[in-house]
């Protein structure tokens, strides 16, 4: 089986976000996802509440 078509997934999550639910990608340090941690519009935040997705 060829796999030379490979993909990368990202983990994002499906939180709320100044009232309104958006889809915000999980920080990653050295590769590896920090699910208690998501980037919105670029800066780090905490967030407990929300539901994982894969992206790919």
């Amino acid at each position: 089986m060829d796999r030379t078509n490979r993909t990368r997934a990202n983990l994002e999550k499906y939180t709320k976000v100044a009232g309104k639910w958006r889809f915000v990608p999980v920080l990653q340090q050295n590769g590896v996802p920090v699910p208690g941690t998501v980037l919105i519009d670029g800066a780090p935040a905490c967030s407990t509440t929300g539901t994982f997705y894969l992206e790919f």
